[in-house]
């Protein structure tokens, strides 16, 4: 009994020692939001240890990241693809938290083209949290739309990419699957990529619909229940957890001129650090 007290009472300790981050992705949708109006909600935003934005106009790179520095702090960096041409792909980071070890773009893996020099690649950025030690991915997405032959290339080999890593992922964006949450199914590209278990998706306790489209302006969402952007993890530890939720903000659908279509994904993320893990392990004995 009172080594079961012990026991309870560290993991407690554990639990309560345990670093917690917020990430937050969200399409941009250069070329129709209003940069200022997208800076300004930026800000309204939960405030997050990673932002990952997608659909950003080259222009508006330096822009997001003064923003996010304005309402956040200093302390905050950023990364973005040199590919994308006018719709890149960028990750911003507090760095008091974060050190980042290493960033890529992902052209190819296994044989697998993840960018026909027309799109974005995903980034991936290792980062190092600097209380705990531990080391994790993060990749920012944003698959293709219109060429269904690429994203479903782009999904294998992200899958192939996560098998291989060495490392904890979480991967968040838009990866365009067209999943739709009333009848639980996907496209193919969708089936590639969760294809092996490689993939687990942090699915949200509530499903909302997270991007508007209303080709023939009747005032209808053209999709709805469907989601396009998701947040996913590979190879996290038991004890290591990822949660999501969509964020739903005043009048943000019908979408207008003015903001983005899509809305934003939020990632609560909870890891303990490795010496506290021992400290349990070693004191159970």
């Amino acid at each position: 009994m009172l080594l079961r007290a012990m026991v309870g009472m560290l993991l407690v300790a554990a639990s309560a020692s345990a670093a917690e981050m917020t990430f937050l992705s969200w399409s941009v949708d250069t070329g129709h939001a209003i940069p200022a109006i997208v800076c300004q909600q930026l800000a309204d935003m939960p405030p997050a240890s990673i932002y990952a934005l997608v659909d950003v106009g080259p222009r508006e790179i330096d822009r997001y990241s003064a923003a996010i520095r304005k309402a956040r702090g200093g302390t905050y960096r950023h990364i973005a693809t040199w590919s994308g041409g006018p719709t890149r792909v960028m990750v911003s980071y507090n760095s008091e938290h974060l050190e980042l070890l290493e960033s890529r773009e992902l052209f190819q893996f296994d044989g697998y083209e993840m960018n026909d020099w027309r799109h974005r690649s995903p980034l991936a950025c290792l980062f190092e949290h600097r209380r705990s030690g531990e080391r994790f991915w993060f990749v920012a997405v944003h698959l293709a739309r219109v060429d269904a032959v690429l994203r479903r290339s782009q999904s294998r080999g992200l899958r192939s990419w996560a098998r291989k890593s060495k490392e904890p992922i979480v991967a968040m964006g838009v990866f365009n699957f067209d999943y739709d949450f009333v009848v639980e199914h996907g496209n193919q590209s969708h089936e590639y990529f969760v294809q092996g278990g490689e993939w687990t998706w942090a699915k949200p306790t509530k499903m909302i619909d997270t991007h508007w489209s209303d080709r023939n302006d009747d005032g209808l969402d053209d999709y709805p229940n469907s989601c396009l952007d998701f947040a996913f993890h590979a190879k996290l530890p038991e004890e290591w957890t990822l949660t999501s939720e969509v964020v739903v903000r005043a009048n943000d659908f019908p979408d207008t001129n003015a903001s983005s279509n899509h809305r934003p994904i939020q990632a609560k993320f909870i890891l303990p650090g490795p010496a506290i893990r021992q400290e349990v392990k070693s004191r159970v004995r």
